[in-house]
């Protein structure tokens, strides 16, 4: 499991609405000790949309700029109870991804997500 130190929750300004609970012990181990890279992309979403992959229509998937006014899409990721409808139009959002090398068919260019969080917001 993240140490809490190299987790988005360390950051008051964020709430974080998905943990990845999976993985090997010495998977975990490595991004601990910082063998595997971390990386955060952030930003303000823009868009939800529904990427088909359930059939249902369910919005599944945000686009959000970065600071740098790139558009970047990625699911939408939730523990469960009201995560999911945390995700609104306007609101701050952050994914930290894990740089491993050796699952990139599965991870793609990013990385694995292994956080997502909503920036606080009052409401």
């Amino acid at each position: 499991m993240l140490a809490p130190a190299r987790s988005l929750g360390a950051d008051p300004r964020w709430q974080v609405v998905y943990r990845l609970s999976t993985g090997p012990a010495d998977w975990w181990e490595r991004i601990n000790s910082g063998r595997i890279a971390l990386r955060i992309d952030s930003g303000i979403i823009r868009a939800l949309y529904s990427s088909g992959a359930d059939g249902k229509g369910t919005l599944d998937s945000c686009r959000f700029e970065n600071t740098w006014g790139e558009s970047l899409d990625e699911r939408i990721y939730s523990d469960g109870g009201d995560g999911a409808k945390r995700y609104k139009l306007g609101r701050q959002v952050a994914f930290l991804y894990a740089m491993d090398a050796s699952q990139d068919s599965r991870a793609g260019s990013r990385g694995i997500v292994i956080e997502a969080a909503i920036g606080h917001l009052s409401d």
